[in-house]
């Protein structure tokens, strides 16, 4: 063999012993059929398709897109590795589409209608199935305000707009004394020769949450990431229980956005949120981390997020313990406590039912955060009275009230002094140490 060439062989093998040896990151496209699909390998969805069926990405794993993938209703997104959205969406096709009512009495829900074409129209609100418009007001501008009743109602509009070119707003309003739940499903303007259509979610709107299931999942689950960058997530139910990190990226129709467990944590910069079921973008436990900076929320009713302690059981040392909270919740209420016979007291959530609100990051960047405090502990006992330690009420599930002094109690000897058949009563000396 040429000497020459054997040189280049031998140099050409040991550089690939000393190389890393990597795994290729395949193109690929997502399910298409309804089945569920595990990824074995670094993959890359890098056009554009649609998505119908379930995806796992095991821990590990990278799965990468970089185009827009429509999601059809029902599929699911389980990520245990990371997901890498770079320029990407994953839409669904079917998002919440309906809005519901969400504002107190004597306060108007609007929806801007983009109306510019001059001449007589008329407006027909419809509500979404199951529901009805009964017990509302629908006002155009500032024309007179129509009592709505069953499921659906023409308001009349106007020959031409008051600001031409600029369209108009629809006020809604609960009548006083009257109940009912208002969810819109669509607008449509008539005019002579056409019909304008609109998804109640597809014009600007203040006063109303979002209502409908979601399009498909998207669960991070503990240990595993989501990182995003210019990119777009709409009609999604997030739950987060791992890491979720975006730059610049809107996650639309999706909130609120669930953080759970202390390996959960949400930081973002810049994007921002737009349109949620509840009054929040992000609802989160005590142990989950938050950080957003130059976010944009839903705004109006709904807040960037809250904290909420799923339920809460002080633990005393024994029953008939008095005491007093301050700051209890939102409304920094004050209750008087007592222990029950195992000496647990639970502490009410914000309503009859749910968790009880611990912290909230309104939209203007204020942050409101429960400062309870567990103050006049007292227990009256056959032995004396004690106190016990004034101090913060945890934020935890079970927190525990100590007293720096309470009677031991100890069973010396029992003696019966009085025999008795079963079913009688007896009578016995108990001597106590």
């Amino acid at each position: 063999m040429n000497k020459r060439l054997l040189v280049i062989l031998t140099a050409t093998l040991l550089l690939g012993m000393v190389l890393p040896i990597t795994s290729p990151t395949i193109a690929a496209t997502p399910p298409s059929d309804g089945t569920t699909v595990t990824l074995t390998e670094d993959t890359h969805w890098n056009q554009t398709s649609t998505m119908n069926g379930s995806v796992i990405v095991p821990a590990g794993v990278n799965l990468t897109i970089s185009e827009s993938i429509s999601v059809v209703e029902g599929s699911s997104l389980d990520v245990q590795g990371n997901l890498i959205i770079d320029g990407g969406q994953l839409n669904a096709e079917n998002p919440p589409s309906d809005l519901q009512f969400w504002s107190a009495y004597g306060s108007a829900a609007t929806l801007f209608l983009p109306e510019s074409c001059c001449g007589a129209f008329s407006i027909k609100i419809f509500s979404a199935p199951g529901y009805n418009l009964s017990n509302y007001t629908a006002q155009w501008n500032d024309g007179p305000k129509d009592d709505m009743e069953g499921d659906e109602h023409t308001t009349p509009g106007s020959v031409i707009n008051p600001i031409p070119g600029a369209g108009g707003t629809l006020s809604f309003e609960a009548i006083l004394g009257e109940y009912g739940e208002l969810v819109i499903d669509r607008i449509e303007v008539e005019r002579l020769t056409v019909t304008n259509t609109y998804e109640a979610t597809e014009l600007d709107y203040s006063g109303w949450l979002l209502r409908g299931d979601s399009g498909f999942s998207l669960n991070i689950q503990s240990g595993a990431t989501l990182t995003a960058t210019d990119a777009e997530i709409s009609g999604a139910d997030m739950t987060i229980n791992g890491a979720f990190s975006a730059t610049n990226t809107i996650v639309s129709a999706s909130g609120p956005v669930a953080l759970a467990g202390n390996t959960a944590s949400i930081s973002m910069n810049g994007g921002g949120f737009d349109g949620s079921r509840d009054d929040h973008d992000i609802v989160a436990d005590t142990d989950a981390q938050i950080s957003l900076n130059n976010v944009e929320g839903t705004g109006g009713i709904v807040d960037l997020w809250e904290r909420q302690l799923a339920s809460q059981v002080i633990q005393f040392p024994g029953s008939g313990i008095t005491f007093n909270l301050t700051g209890v919740g939102p409304q920094e209420r004050t209750l008087q406590g007592l222990s029950m016979v195992d000496g647990t007291y639970v502490v009410p959530a914000n309503y009859q039912q749910g968790p009880r609100i611990v912290e909230i990051g309104y939209g203007d960047g204020t942050i409101w955060t429960e400062n309870a405090t567990v103050s006049d502990i007292e227990w009256f006992t056959a032995w004396g009275t004690y106190y016990g330690t004034n101090g913060d009420l945890e934020k935890i599930t079970n927190p525990a009230i100590q007293f720096d002094m309470i009677p031991q109690i100890s069973v010396t000897s029992v003696e019966i002094t009085k025999e008795a058949h079963l079913g009688k009563r007896a009578t016995v000396m108990v001597t106590l140490s």
